[in-house]
């Protein structure tokens, strides 16, 4: 899903003649083809796009080298961690809470950063940069936002299974989309525009920890420390 966001971005970039700097698969703006798509990925059920096979030769390599991406990426913020803060300032801060650990997903962009407690719950912080200044970025985040709420409902999910609201973090104003329920998941994703950055913050979990994570966003989250 997350991935989904950030093609989605891209679209609305050239809707809007905007220039974004995305990470990960939407940077290249490539889309595989379909010998690619059956070989090497899978869409999950109520889901957007393809998800690597790491199973695949392919895949497992892909996975290989994102391992060692991340482990760059987490040393060079330990001094961070050490604060008991979760993150860089590219993609913002939370609390990290006890006894998590680095999680790897192969379909991540290069600045992503997630921690996992068992593999399941997941915290994912991401950023995007937006370079023309006369966008208002503010509107970019509401038209993405409804655009990821209506791709879901196409994908199949029902309204009372989605939600999308305005949110406040920690003063900073954005737009949150909720999945309550997918392959035994709930995913929260929010999008809090902060001067030339759209951060990206993603909960998902079991249904019955979600609500807590949301609440430890929502406490503790800072786009600088």
């Amino acid at each position: 899903m997350r991935k989904n966001i950030l093609l989605k971005v891209l679209i609305l970039g050239v809707m809007f003649g905007i220039t974004v700097f995305l990470n990960g698969t939407a940077k290249t703006g490539k889309t595989p083809n379909k010998k690619e798509k059956q070989e090497d990925c899978y869409i999950p059920k109520g889901e957007l796009t393809c998800v690597t096979d790491i199973n695949t030769v392919k895949g497992s390599i892909k996975l290989a080298e994102k391992e060692a991406e991340k482990d760059k990426l987490f040393k060079d913020a330990e001094k961070y961690f050490k604060k008991g803060r979760f993150g860089n300032e590219n993609v913002g801060f939370i609390d990290y809470p006890e006894g998590w650990m680095m999680f790897v997903d192969s379909d991540s962009g290069p600045s992503t950063m997630q921690i996992s407690r068992e593999g399941f719950d997941i915290y994912t912080l991401d950023v995007l940069y937006i370079v023309d200044e006369s966008i208002n970025l503010t509107k970019i985040t509401e038209e993405i936002a409804k655009q990821n709420y209506d791709d879901l409902l196409k994908a199949g999910h029902t309204k009372d299974n989605l939600e999308i609201k305005d949110v406040i973090i920690n003063g900073y104003k954005g737009k949150s989309v909720k999945v309550k329920r997918v392959s035994g998941k709930s995913w929260i994703t929010y999008y809090i525009p902060n001067k030339k950055k759209m951060h990206i913050i993603v909960v998902e979990g079991l249904p019955q920890h979600t609500d807590k994570m949301q609440k430890f966003v929502e406490r503790s989250w800072n786009p600088y420390k």
